[in-house]
C-alpha cells in the first residue's frame, strides 16, 4: 500500500468528499483489487464488458491489505459499463474499456442524485 497516497484519501474521506476508483483492470482474481478502490471510505467501481456482463478484465477480487491481521474483504461497490466506442483526442471513434471508464458513469448518477436534493 502506498501509505502517503491511502493517508491522503482517508483525509479527503473524513472531509466529506466522495471518491470514486476503478477497481482495477487486472481480472478476478484474489488481490486484485487496486488502490484506492480498495478501501472501505471509497466506491470501487468494477466494468461489464460490451455484452452488459461482469468483464473478464476487470478486478474484483479481495482486497489483500488487512492481512495477516484480517481476511480481507470485497471492495466493489458499484458495477457498470466499462466498454463502449467514444471520442478520441482527434474526435476519432476510439474503443475504450476499463474500469477507469466506469468511473465517469457512477460520477454523473451521484451528481444526479445529490441534485435531487433539497438544499440545506
Amino acid at each position: 500500500r502506498d501509505t502517503p497516497f491511502v493517508d491522503k484519501v482517508s483525509q479527503l474521506a473524513a472531509a466529506g468528499i466522495t471518491i470514486v476508483s476503478g477497481a482495477g483492470n487486472s481480472g478476478p482474481g484474489w488481490g486484485s483489487l487496486m488502490n484506492p478502490a480498495d478501501d472501505a471510505a471509497v466506491i470501487g467501481v468494477a466494468g461489464l464488458d460490451k455484452d452488459g456482463k461482469l468483464a473478464a478484465w476487470s478486478s474484483r477480487g479481495m482486497t489483500l491489505w488487512e492481512e495477516p491481521l484480517g481476511a480481507g474483504r470485497a471492495g466493489v461497490d458499484v458495477i457498470t459499463h466499462g466498454e463502449f466506442w467514444g471520442a478520441d483526442q482527434h474526435n476519432a471513434c476510439q474503443h475504450q474499456w476499463g474500469t477507469s471508464v466506469a468511473c465517469p458513469v457512477v460520477v454523473g448518477l451521484l451528481a444526479l442524485l445529490l441534485s435531487s436534493l433539497p438544499e440545506r
